[in-house]
């Protein structure tokens, strides 16, 4: 009956989300918004100046510091926070409580690729509709990788919990009172530095070589050996090396190889393991440990417990192996069912996860291949740019497209292909290509660029100004046909700022600059480019 209730409340809405106008329709009231897909922004402080028809009536009139967007492009998003931004000022516009939103449909077109899908669900998520799950809640115990994980969690946890025993216990025996409080402070604190220089300068090198295999394998492995040490007599120097390898591991090295083997879980599953691993496995671990203290300890000397940790650590390195090899096949499932990976700021993505987002680019279909290239934007491993230049010469336009943007940020590629992309048949494709272009060939690439400025498609010309005026270029000629792109394409504004990367001179006022701009003769409209009185 509650569930009635707040469903009567709810509004449901739908969001049409176009190139030249964003419409929003809520049941039972039919379109209540429908304004330009046009917003303004304060250049310095992104605050929102104006959205719709009153950032319209802005085009062309504002001040150099406001900038006027149309975040989308040719029915797709191309500037997703403008999108986010102006898709939660229209919903206030509706006068809409977000609290009270209920289902939500976003028109989207038809050849929408996955990444592009994502980004309208994550603009919409970010401007304040929350995500509904349609069927049943996964099966997260189903998934043998999760059950994998699952078992070693709780091993780890046991033995931990053992070890912390003998540990304070022969650190009782060895010191009394103030000697043991400071034995203790200045083992957290020496623990403490050596485990920070460690995540720093040693893990991502480990999972980034090695992968999660090899991040697994360090805490048993020096917590193992230390811990079969002991059977031998209770000394404080091998319990502090191997309480050590529990501290000084477990929230470095340990905790980032976790957080890279929650990759390829979907967001939603990605939530619910984490939350089973850490609320139900874990505790219980925690339990079971203290079980076998309660059991063992009145029957075993303290260094005698090692008779228990030792086997708990072999049946924990036992499962690394068989979890790396179910996290990978779930990482290529993933890849190849869902052709996304939900990466989160915290997660790291290891050399198995970087060798399967590899083989995507090699051999995946073109929406996986946009996919791949969106994640591993930013890599500077040499065989990930190499990967991504060869996508350069893809048959597919969108593939091509971004894998010439990724070579124009990266500056690694082959300007002879980059070049060839100049006269593709996709305007899209040559954009990008003037961009991959400048960035190899720097200074040889002027005259080249400079014949784009005849291409058919607007686009194209801007993105040759840009590509020359990040050079330094400031001709007279490129000033002249930036000035006519700019009245046709209606970006004065845009092309002003990427003409002035390279000059110190202080601003024209933007009511000179239009004066000049509006001049019949092109000396004025390149004055007005230039941001010369």
């Amino acid at each position: 009956m509650a569930f009635k209730f707040l469903n009567m409340l709810s509004t449901d809405l739908g969001i049409d989300l176009g190139t030249a106008n964003s419409l929003i329709h809520v049941r039972g009231k039919g379109i209540v918004v429908d304004e330009p897909s046009i917003i303004a922004l304060d250049g310095e402080s992104d605050k929102v100046v104006a959205i719709g028809n009153d950032a319209r009536e802005m085009l062309g009139r504002t001040h150099r510091d406001i900038i006027v967007i149309r975040p989308l492009k040719d029915g797709v998003i191309a500037d997703f926070e403008a999108t986010e931004i102006m898709m939660r000022e229209l919903i206030r516009k509706a006068n809409i409580n977000r609290m009270l939103i209920g289902k939500i449909v976003v028109d989207v077109p038809s050849g929408i690729t996955e990444v592009e899908k994502r980004a309208v669900r994550d603009s919409a998520e970010r401007a304040g509709v929350r995500p509904r799950r349609r069927g049943p809640p996964p099966a997260i115990l189903g998934d043998p990788y999760v059950r994998a994980l699952s078992l070693m969690i709780l091993l780890i946890f046991v033995t931990l919990t053992i070890g912390d025993y003998q540990f304070k216990r022969i650190a009782r025996d060895a010191y009394q009172e103030d000697a043991l409080a400071r034995f203790f402070s200045l083992f957290y604190a020496g623990t403490g530095i050596v485990s920070f220089v460690f995540q720093i300068v040693l893990t991502p090198r480990i999972l980034a070589r090695f992968g999660v295999g090899a991040g697994m394998t360090v805490m048993p492995s020096v917590f193992g050996a230390f811990s079969a040490a002991l059977l031998f007599g209770p000394r404080l120097a091998v319990a502090t090396v191997m309480k050590f390898a529990d501290n000084g591991f477990q929230y470095t090295i340990h905790e980032t190889t976790l957080q890279a083997l929650y990759v390829p879980f979907a967001a939603e599953v990605k939530a619910r393991t984490r939350a089973l691993l850490d609320a139900v496995v874990k505790p219980l671990s925690y339990g079971a440990g203290g079980i076998a203290l309660v059991v063992l300890v009145p029957v075993l000397e303290v260094h005698e417990l090692s008779f228990a940790t030792v086997p708990l650590v072999v049946g924990w390195l036992a499962l690394v192996p068989l979890v790396r090899r179910r996290y990978l096949r779930s990482l290529e499932a993933t890849l190849s069912a869902r052709g996304a990976l939900a990466l989160e700021t915290e997660d790291f993505l290891d050399a198995g996860g970087r060798r399967a987002l590899l083989a995507t680019l090699e051999h995946g279909e073109p929406r996986q291949v946009l996919v791949a290239l969106e994640q591993v934007a930013g890599e500077r491993h040499t065989e990930v740019r190499d990967a991504v230049a060869r996508l350069t010469g893809h048959p597919d336009s969108a593939v091509r497209t971004a894998a010439l943007y990724q070579v124009a940020a990266t500056a690694h590629g082959d300007r002879v292909s980059a070049q060839s992309s100049l006269s593709h048949t996709d305007p899209d494709v040559r954009a990008a290509a003037a961009a991959a272009f400048a960035a190899l060939a720097e200074d040889e690439s002027i005259e080249t660029l400079q014949t784009a400025f005849d291409d058919p498609h607007p686009d194209v010309r801007v993105a040759a100004l840009k590509a020359l005026a990040a050079l330094g270029e400031t001709s007279s000629t490129l000033a002249s046909s930036s000035a006519a792109v700019a009245r046709e394409y209606g970006r004065l504004s845009e092309i002003t700022t990427v003409l002035r990367l390279r000059r110190s001179e202080p601003p024209l006022a933007p009511d000179s600059a239009m004066a000049n701009f509006e001049r019949s003769d092109s000396s004025g409209r390149t004055q007005a480019v230039l941001g010369k009185d």
